[in-house]
């Protein structure tokens, strides 16, 4: 069953919009410059006559507007295109390494030098250390938990950071 063609003088969307019989060429090849995908670049001008379909007030000069309303929106798909790729790359990385043995039994490596590289520093240095890095207490946490000033505190920290730092490149 074929449609039934809709008379010339019938008036469509785009005539009740400003915009007559519009050309969406121009729109779309702008579109697919950005994106580089046509399936994407047909969506965005979609998206953008819709939004145009929707915009109260009406634009003053719907043409432009709807140039500038495409190219948002195919930024818009190209930054969605981008988290969602960097999101799947963070994904599979995890998976990697935690099937992989012998990035398992480095991490393990890692954490027993850092360890031992602890134990030799003084426990008035190391304490306040631990109990930032590790346990996330800020400065007057530790402070007020171990009763020292709040200098004090960063002063042991920071020698901490540097002794841990010296151990941990002497030991590589």
């Amino acid at each position: 069953m074929s449609e039934t063609p809709r008379p010339a003088s019938a008036p469509g969307p785009c005539a009740e919009l400003g915009l007559g019989r519009p050309d969406l060429t121009p729109l779309h090849r702008l579109a697919l410059g950005i994106l580089g995908c046509p399936d994407l670049a047909e969506e965005a001008v979609q998206e953008a006559l819709i939004a145009l379909w929707r915009a109260d007030p009406r634009p003053q000069r719907p043409p432009a507007w709807l140039a500038r309303t495409t190219v948002l929106r195919a930024l818009h798909h190209l930054r969605t295109a981008s988290r969602r790729t960097k999101h799947e790359c963070r994904a599979a990385q995890g998976c990697e390494l935690h099937l992989d043995p012998a990035r398992g039994l480095e991490r393990e490596e890692v954490r027993a030098r850092v360890r031992r590289a602890l134990d030799e520093i003084p426990p008035e240095f190391r304490v306040p250390l631990e109990l930032h890095a590790l346990e996330g207490l800020d400065y007057r946490s530790i402070a007020e938990r171990e009763r020292l000033p709040v200098g004090t505190v960063r002063s042991r920290i920071h020698r901490a950071r540097k002794r841990l730092c010296d151990l941990l490149a002497g030991a590589a």
